[in-house]
């Protein structure tokens, strides 16, 4: 799954912010119908379903955009930890009925799904004052198929 959104405060805080969020490891389902080898439990049996850890990707998007990817399964801690439950409607300030025009000018171009209802209980654990004067503009989502790759059956990150 993809998250898309915008960032917006002082170049040092959210350098920090973004260095953060390179660093989350998480874990991602499989089903491994093929029985191949590569996937092992602690016991060396060949694992038919498990999970496996692997790190979000931040990338760089159009239109001055991030993109997180990530396992679906974690929707809720991620999509609450990047404030996407905080509509930019709910803030008040100068220009923002052109302001969302335009966001959604870039979300047709960016062909993005709109943000999905999602539990707001869980977040991720922040350092104190991470998301402090930065501003988070969430814009949308994308899916990722699940597929078949080389044997294993999990969603294509």
């Amino acid at each position: 799954m993809h998250a898309v959104f915008m960032l917006n405060g002082k170049k040092e805080l959210v350098d920090k912010f973004i260095m953060w969020l390179e660093t989350r490891m998480f874990y991602m389902p499989f089903e491994n119908p093929k029985l191949m080898p590569d996937m092992k439990g602690p016991d060396g049996s060949i694992l038919a379903k498990g999970v496996q850890p692997l790190e979000g990707v931040l990338r760089y998007g159009l239109f001055g955009t991030w993109e997180y990817v990530f396992p679906k399964e974690h929707m809720n801690e991620i999509l609450t930890t990047l404030d996407f439950h905080i509509p930019l409607s709910a803030e008040n300030y100068p220009g923002k009925l052109k302001m969302q025009a335009r966001l959604k000018a870039i979300r047709t171009a960016l062909a993005l799904e709109p943000i999905p209802d999602f539990k707001k209980d869980k977040m991720l654990i922040l350092p104190d004052g991470l998301k402090d004067h930065i501003r988070i503009v969430a814009l949308g989502v994308r899916y990722d198929a699940v597929r078949d790759v080389a044997g294993m059956i999990h969603e294509a990150l």
